[in-house]
């Protein structure tokens, strides 16, 4: 049974060749999908947090100007309340998108605070760790909440002024004894992803199948020019080989001639050489018995015969 074109392809070493780059094409485009896709998030996490530091250095400058305008009429001695920062949280959150948008929000120590209590047990846990810790800093990572992907970031929030102190430990009662450069608690930034997940995934899965599209195709281009070549190059080999058995048969038939003629001159040698050996020497003995008047005549003759 003769194989069909596509099957004689991929069984020839051309196909084979091209199975082969095309698994190694595969993983090529799946590692560069997956690079392209980190750099996607690595961006994302850059850009956002630069956004981040924006709005928290927004939320400062607008604390400090309350403040300023705290101590113009006359109360400097008290601190921007924890709630104001909350309620001005709250009205800077009412003005963003909330799919795409950062969401902000001011919240105390798990079991210390005044007025808002961390979410959930991931932001409560970071806020615990930091205020256990002799230098904390801000924490990023990729957390789920309310079934969402977001991007959160916990700026712990220290009491860098006395005032601060003495007013948490009078509005709470002197329960928690805060101290100064206390974290008394965090501002958590949450950065949706989900929508941003979705488009990086789909761009990296585009440019992984562009690129093993586009492989795959040149390698099967050359792999079949290359199977082509060769199926060529077979066709003149076996064309040779034919002519050659040709020659060899051709040969063999003139060798097998030239033995019959030899063994035919050599048959027909010996055949030829019995009589004439006889003729030869009867011519002699007629040559020299014969007499009489016309002996001259006949030795003539018998002399004729075997000089011939």
């Amino acid at each position: 049974m003769v194989p069909t074109p596509n099957v004689a392809f991929l069984k020839s070493r051309s196909g084979r060749g091209f199975l082969v780059y095309i698994v190694f094409c595969a993983a090529l485009s799946a590692l560069i999908g997956i690079a392209f896709f980190n750099s996607s998030v690595n961006s994302f996490k850059k850009d956002v947090g630069a956004e981040k530091l924006t709005v928290m250095r927004l939320v400062e400058a607008f604390v400090a100007t309350y403040a300023g305008l705290r101590t113009s009429l006359g109360a400097d001695t008290a601190p921007v309340p924890a709630i104001f920062r909350a309620h001005s949280i709250e009205d800077f959150n009412k003005t963003r998108d909330r799919e795409n948008a950062l969401r902000l929000a001011w919240v105390g120590i798990p079991g210390k605070e005044i007025r808002v209590a961390p979410a959930d047990e991931h932001s409560a846990q970071v806020i615990l760790d930091l205020a256990r810790s002799s230098r904390p800093m801000p924490v990023t990572g990729f957390h789920r909440v309310d079934g969402e992907v977001v991007l959160r970031t916990i700026y712990p929030s220290i009491a860098a002024q006395e005032t601060c102190v003495a007013c948490h430990n009078g509005i709470q009662g002197n329960r928690y004894n805060w101290r100064l450069n206390d974290v008394m608690g965090a501002f958590v930034l949450d950065q949706p992803f989900g929508s941003y997940l979705r488009y990086a995934t789909r761009e990296a899965v585009l440019v992984g199948a562009g690129l093993f599209v586009a492989g795959a195709l040149a390698g099967f281009f050359i792999s079949l020019m290359n199977y082509r070549h060769q199926c060529k190059s077979d066709a003149i080999i076996i064309e040779l080989r034919q002519r050659e058995r040709e020659l060899s048969e051709a040969q063999e038939v003139a060798d097998i001639a030239d033995r019959a003629k030899s063994e035919f001159l050599a048959l027909m040698s010996h055949e030829l050489r019995t009589p004439l050996n006889a003729i030869n020497g009867f011519s002699e003995l007629i040559s020299a018995q014969v007499l009489g008047p016309v002996a001259d005549c006949y030795r003539s003759y018998a002399d004729d015969i075997h000089h011939s």
